[in-house]
């Protein structure tokens, strides 16, 4: 009675919203709950389950918990709770009790206590659209200090040796990794603005120089030999400059090339039109359509060859036509056949994807939109949404990418038999080209997992990387020299 007195104080005539969880990690799921709860009200009460075994979720000390909670800028008011949470609502008497969209068709103990007064029950996962970086107020070394701290308390939750992922890259193992999806040039056209047109309301500008990126699946293969790994590249190119042009930067790392090429179209490539670093528009070249039957009994061929010598295979599907249905489910089951670890990534711009397509995969990684699209759910918070994807694909686990949000990883915990979730923050806060950020956390995630390290060490490694990718304009590939140098930050 003395919390729900000392709560009435602080309220006064305000109205109270009220919400009660676990909370081990504060992930942005939780902070777009929250921020629908307090515009439900005025003053918003959080209520933290106390440690024990009626609360089995509850993975972190309370107090741990509390803190994240407290650092929440909507909240009001923040406490432990220690009682059944229907008792504790009859007291305090709420005008809403805010749950989370997924208990919607649960069994709630919460009802017959709120509506016993005439309060109300209110279920919703908030805004997909918001961002959790709405919250931080931050100078950079501000935002940069937070960011070290929740990676390092990441570390210490899930006792990674980061020596132990440097031995990785120093003394690779030799296993082999095969990549397949669709190459892409990426142009990058520095421009001089000259001003507005007179005959149309449009910009005017003028060419500086032009720079040229391989982008798309080759890029994630490049990532993966200059860690140091041997790496088999199926890919499409035409018999044009930038099929050629893909050809030559290729060579230049340890790739293994298998490029298959289709008359009907043309080499992909991207144009980037940008004024100071800034993207003014994008131009495409590209074709849709799905390859032909022979093309796609071709790739078979060859996967049917260099099967038995992989130990993993990286679907980087960017949805213009090399992977279609009936490729991607022999080339799972051929890869079942013979053990080859799957990985898959089916990115989602202006064209449609489906990453739910991807099956008996040993990691997802989309990001929330494209995990969204494929399920048509628009509603779940984003832990269930990730058990959405991964029961829909009978996956093991998730990366959901959240952009400066970071990165949420839905994993399965061989020891307790149980999916367990943590985040991720951004390890820049100032990026300079966010191009091939996705494309590095593949590739490291890959990396490691075929060296034998766990999920929770991949992720790490696969967000260390994209924030050295990030740094820089364009897609260079990531060296063995600069991913030691960028995880050795975090030995301390």
């Amino acid at each position: 009675m003395n919390e729900v007195k000392h709560i009435r104080q602080l309220a006064g005539k305000k109205r109270i919203v009220f919400v009660s969880g676990n909370f081990n990690i504060v992930h942005p799921g939780h902070l777009r709950l929250l921020r629908f709860a307090k515009e439900c009200g005025d003053f918003l009460v959080i209520g933290v389950n106390c440690d024990g075994t009626e609360h089995p979720g509850a993975i972190l000390p309370e107090k741990e918990r509390l803190e994240g909670v407290k650092a929440n800028i909507w909240v009001d008011y923040a406490f432990i709770l220690r009682q059944p949470v229907d008792r504790f609502i009859r007291e305090l008497k709420p005008v809403f009790v805010v749950k989370g969209k997924e208990h919607q068709k649960r069994d709630n103990i919460e009802k017959n206590a709120v509506e016993s007064y005439g309060g109300s029950l209110v279920f919703s996962s908030g805004e997909a659209s918001f961002s959790s970086l709405e919250l931080l107020k931050l100078d950079s070394r501000t935002a940069i200090h937070e960011q070290q701290f929740e990676i390092h308390e990441y570390i210490k939750r899930h006792k990674i040796d980061v020596n132990k992922l440097i031995s990785f890259f120093e003394k690779p193992s030799g296993k082999h990794i095969a990549v397949i999806g669709e190459s892409i040039i990426d142009e990058y056209i520095n421009c001089e603005p000259l001003g507005l047109s007179r005959e149309e309301p449009c910009m005017v500008v003028s060419p500086l120089n032009h720079i040229r990126f391989i982008g798309g699946a080759a890029i994630v293969a490049a990532h993966i030999a200059t860690l140091g790994m041997p790496v088999h590249f199926l890919t499409l190119a035409g018999n044009d400059d930038a099929g050629r042009f893909l050809c030559s930067e290729i060579q230049k790392t340890k790739i293994s090339l298998s490029r298959f090429e289709d008359v009907t179209r043309p080499t992909i490539v991207k144009q980037r039109f940008r004024i100071d670093n800034r993207s003014l528009f994008r131009v495409s070249y590209l074709r849709q359509h799905e390859i032909s039957q022979s093309l796609q009994d071709a790739i078979i061929d060859k996967l049917a060859e260099i099967m038995p010598s992989l130990n993993l295979l990286v679907f980087s599907d960017f949805n213009y036509g090399l992977l279609t249905p009936g490729l991607i489910q022999n080339i799972t089951a051929m890869a079942k056949k013979h053990k080859v670890m799957l990985l898959a990534d089916s990115q989602v711009s202006s064209q449609h994807g489906d990453i739910s397509r991807y099956h008996h995969t040993k990691l997802l990684t989309p990001t929330e939109h494209e995990a969204r699209t494929s399920l048509r759910d628009t509603q779940s918070g984003l832990v269930v949404l990730c058990e959405k994807l991964r029961s829909a694909t009978n996956g093991e686990n998730i990366f959901l990418k959240l952009g400066a949000e970071g990165m949420m990883i839905h994993a399965y915990d061989r020891k307790c038999k149980m999916w367990e979730t943590d985040r991720l923050p951004s390890t820049n806060p100032a990026p300079i080209d966010v191009a091939g950020a996705g494309d590095s956390i593949l590739a490291c995630a890959a990396v490691l997992l075929v060296n034998g390290a766990n999920i929770w060490e991949a992720a790490l490694c696969g967000t260390v990387g994209a924030g050295g990718q990030i740094s820089r304009i364009g897609n260079i590939p990531l060296r063995q020299d600069e991913i030691i140098q960028l995880l050795r930050s975090y030995t301390d």
